[in-house]
């Protein structure tokens, strides 16, 4: 049991200096670790890309609930995965997402090669991760310390 927990650290650790290395906010300054800046928070990073339905689903309803979620001290941050910036800055700007959003992962930096991919978070632990859709009450269960 110790050993299978200390690799999934070991994972955990690398999936998160790997994919932050090359990250860009929207104006292009480089992003070491983006969830440095938000310390004592409840974290819902979301790994997406503009050409998945999927992801815009759920940065829609994440939209939806981040007046909400922010007022909690929640924070979300939309990690796009293998697209340009121009595309990232156009979609952005049409969709007008209200939380950070980054870009400059690679696929090769995920633990998976599906997007949406969520990780949330809690106390600085990664209390759920969800490869593919992941309903609000399902998260918000998690940042209440419900078991996903």
């Amino acid at each position: 049991m110790k050993r299978k927990m200390c690799l999934l650290i070991m994972v955990l650790f690398t999936l998160l200096s790997t994919s932050c290395s090359s990250l860009r906010d929207l104006s292009s300054q480089p992003v070491d670790d983006p969830l440095a800046a938000f310390p004592g928070k409840t974290q819902v990073l979301i790994y997406w890309s503009t050409a998945c339905h999927y992801c815009e689903q759920q940065l829609a309803e994440v939209e939806a609930v981040y007046d909400r979620w922010s007022g909690m001290g929640i924070v979300v941050i939309a990690v796009d995965v293998g697209d340009p910036q121009k595309k990232v800055l156009k979609t952005v700007e049409e969709r007008g997402y209200p939380f950070p959003v980054l870009w400059g992962a690679k696929w090769d930096d995920l633990e998976t090669h599906a997007v949406p991919y969520t990780i949330i978070h809690v106390n600085g632990k990664v209390t759920g991760r969800q490869i593919g859709y992941f309903s609000i009450p399902e998260m918000e269960g998690i940042f209440k310390g419900k078991e996903p």
